[in-house]
């Protein structure tokens, strides 16, 4: 048994105040909607972590690199998350999904719409443009990378690639990760316009969920 001076906030126990756990378990066919997560300062990384692995929520931190001095005048690249103090979350629009998520240690609260009781929510279309500013913002230093022959693609895996604006991604693998201009070689799984084998900009790939 814990005593009551060692929990935290976002602590689990059951009726006996022994440390518990508790998921979510939410099935798959329930519709779950983008919400607005508020955090402590400094601690996006680590409340999406807990979220995940405490709740069994998949949790989604846009995050960009940048460069910041280093220390007797170079510079190294740090990643920070593109909207500090927000966590995005897929959940069900229910009171005890939202209660779990408030009890987590780290979460301040849910972003609401002016005048609203309810959390606020977000589109899928709003989160995947996000997830392209994101793509795009780290493109530049992934084109080094991949001009470098340090790609962080690996030859042979699966992807997802945006390779028609406006059409649906298309599953391919990837090719060749070395190239001057830094773009990446990829195979897709049927022909399009004639031909599978297609040089992209990294921005235009996404992983695939396992």
């Amino acid at each position: 048994m814990r005593s009551a001076l060692h929990l935290k906030k976002g602590d689990v126990v059951d009726f006996a105040g022994r440390a518990s756990s508790f998921r979510l378990d939410i099935p798959d066919f329930v519709h779950r909607c983008w919400h607005v997560v508020m955090v402590d300062p400094c601690t996006d990384r680590s409340v999406a972590k807990r979220l995940e692995e405490d709740l069994g929520l998949l949790p989604y931190v846009p995050q960009e690199w940048r460069s910041v001095p280093g220390g007797r005048g170079r510079k190294r690249e740090v990643q920070v998350p593109m909207l500090p103090g927000y966590v995005l979350v897929g959940l069900p629009d229910l009171d005890w999904t939202w209660r779990a998520v408030l009890a987590t240690r780290g979460v301040e609260g849910f972003l609401h719409r002016s005048g609203s009781q309810t959390p606020a929510t977000l589109s899928d279309a709003s989160v995947e443009r996000l997830r392209y500013a994101e793509r795009c913002a780290n493109n530049k230093r992934e084109k080094r990378l991949a001009a470098a022959g340090k790609s962080e693609w690996q030859p042979g895996g699966d992807v997802w690639v945006d390779l028609v604006p406006g059409f649906s991604p298309l599953l391919a693998k990837i090719g060749a990760t070395k190239d001057p201009r830094g773009r990446i070689e990829i195979l897709l799984e049927e022909d399009v316009f004639g031909r599978r084998a297609w040089s992209v900009e990294p921005k235009q790939l996404r992983r695939v969920s396992v």
